[in-house]
């Protein structure tokens, strides 16, 4: 499957609606644009799953880590790259850059995804996707998902209630709905910026789900985590200013 471990590309214009008050997009908005490439890329494979009701398996986003050099603004032209990097630990991974129209790269990601067996609601490595393990590009990153440090002095900040609109096509809160409700608890922190964004995707949250989030931050660096039904984790993030 030579076109699967190729770099895949395309131009977007970043709209009003991405923007904040700010004119610079959203961190959630790249998230959306970083999920809907990635399936493109994978869907042209044949393996995107989602596209067929009756695939026994799914594509489950586990971890991304978000650099950002300069972050993009309204109207700006980007073009945004994603590729396959390899299989570590039965996990997928996948890296994305978004450059402006000069060819400046302006933030580039590395994901972790996981494919999940349905029936037995377990991670698995099909053997029709073992060719993953020898990718063609590498990580545009030397970055390893570190996991990030649990800290007891978390408190809560904000509660979520996870609306029809937060839930996604696999029936559950679409992953960049939690970086909105992280965006929600940063605020304006204009004219600071965001250098680095993770998150870990822990538990599902589903329509319905009341969710809090404890947060703790000091002059550089912020962490979340969200808990439903009464202390189950559902993801842990960690915010890097500069």
């Amino acid at each position: 499957m030579e076109i699967a471990l190729e770099k895949f590309s395309k131009q977007i214009k970043v709209s009003s609606y991405e923007c904040n008050v700010n004119k610079e997009i959203k961190i959630s908005c790249i998230f959306q644009h970083f999920s809907e490439i990635a399936w493109e890329h994978i869907k042209i494979t044949g393996y995107g799953f989602e596209g067929d009701e009756n695939s026994k398996y799914k594509w489950v986003l586990i971890k991304v880590f978000v650099n950002i050099t300069k972050i993009p603004k309204w109207e700006d032209v980007l073009t945004i790259k994603t590729w396959p990097t390899g299989i570590k630990a039965n996990f997928f991974n996948r890296d994305f850059v978004i450059e402006d129209s000069d060819s400046n790269e302006l933030v580039y990601a590395t994901s972790e995804w996981a494919v999940v067996d349905k029936t037995l609601n377990c991670i698995v490595v099909p053997v029709e996707l073992e060719f993953f393990r020898q990718p063609k590009h590498q990580s545009s990153s030397n970055f390893l998902f570190n996991k990030i440090r649990n800290n007891k002095n978390l408190f809560p900040i904000n509660k979520e209630t996870a609306g029809f609109t937060d839930i996604d096509l696999h029936k559950h809160v679409n992953n960049s709905v939690y970086v909105r409700w992280i965006e929600n608890c940063i605020g304006n922190i204009h004219p600071r910026r965001i250098n680095s964004f993770k998150i870990h995707y822990v538990n599902e949250v589903f329509e319905n789900d009341e969710v809090v989030i404890f947060g703790e931050r000091n002059d550089n660096n912020m962490f979340y985590e969200g808990q439903i039904n009464g202390g189950k984790l559902c993801f842990k993030s960690e915010v890097n200013l500069y």
